[in-house]
């Protein structure tokens, strides 16, 4: 994750997850000066602080803010609750005041950075700031400066609630529940084609999570003519049922059955051969497919 440039495409995105057509409308709901603003478009600063609030007020997906990366508004947003539970929906115009905000009211990126960073140990499960400091990948001297100067951790908080799904709400102000309630109702998966033997990545495909099995760690597509696969390449053991493997560097999606003696059968709707256990390269397990209809005739 890189939080030292972007920041133009980054403000961009802002702009559009308001509504905004101009960067002093931003200045506004910010409460920073134009000078501020072109400071930071004109260095390409990663804008931390405002994406945080950004994607709080708006429901915009901090990823989509951050990267441009997933789905840009997720039904389930935590600006929804905080709408109904604070006050009724925010109205992003120019020139809003706090008074108007009550989210807004809520973020404070001058100070709080203790409190934040003991917040951030507690999402990941450290006992030390040293922890902390290793999985950020920052020195010592970095979390102890932050720490004592209470400087607000705005870019590790994006970092933190992107691998640990706690809500960014919490993790900003200390508001709300730590878990939130709300669940991701799309996830976008990576897509590959199996053309002649080989995988060729094609983009992604995004599902509505309730369509997806359950407790898949690292899912991908696969389609393969007028199949379409949805696998796991997390293996913990090979089992019956249908695999996308690897003989001789040439992918196929094949049924696989056990034998005794570390032997296997593998099957397809043509035909069916046994080897050993050893000779094929299991890449992902299928969890579910979908068939197309041919409606050329």
């Amino acid at each position: 994750m890189n939080f030292k440039n972007g920041g133009q495409a980054v403000i961009t995105r802002m702009l559009e997850a308001y509504g905004f057509k101009t960067r002093q409308a931003l200045c506004e709901q910010f409460n920073v000066s134009a000078s501020t603003m072109g400071t930071r478009w004109m260095r390409d600063v990663f804008p931390a602080d405002w994406v945080i609030q950004c994607a709080i007020e708006t429901g915009a997906s901090i990823e989509w803010l951050s990267f441009g990366k997933g789905v840009p508004f997720p039904q389930n947003t935590e600006a929804s609750v905080m709408s109904k539970a604070t006050a009724p929906k925010v109205q992003y115009v120019p020139q809003i005041n706090n008074q108007e905000n009550p989210i807004g009211n809520l973020l404070n990126f001058d100070s709080g950075g203790r409190d934040a960073i003991d917040r951030l140990m507690k999402a990941y499960g450290f006992k030390t700031r040293q922890e902390l400091a290793d999985h950020l990948n920052v020195s010592k001297s970095t979390m102890a400066n932050r720490y004592l100067r209470d400087t607000f951790p705005a870019d590790w908080i994006i970092k933190c609630s992107l691998e640990t799904g706690n809500s960014l709400l919490w993790l900003a102000t200390g508001q709300g529940s730590k878990h939130s309630s709300l669940t991701t109702l799309v996830k976008e998966l990576p897509k590959f084609h199996l053309n002649a033997g080989k995988m060729v990545e094609c983009g992604s495909y995004i599902f509505d999570t309730s369509f997806l099995p359950a407790n898949l760690s690292a899912p991908i597509v696969i389609q393969d003519g007028l199949m379409t696969y949805i696998c796991d390449q997390n293996i913990t053991d090979v089992l019956d049922g249908h695999w996308l493997i690897n003989i001789d560097e040439t992918y196929s999606i094949r049924h696989i059955t056990r034998l005794p003696k570390k032997m296997i059968k593998v099957s397809s709707s043509i035909n069916s051969f046994e080897c050993g256990f050893s000779d094929i390269n299991f890449v992902a397990r299928v969890y579910l497919f979908i068939s197309s209809i041919n409606k050329s005739n």
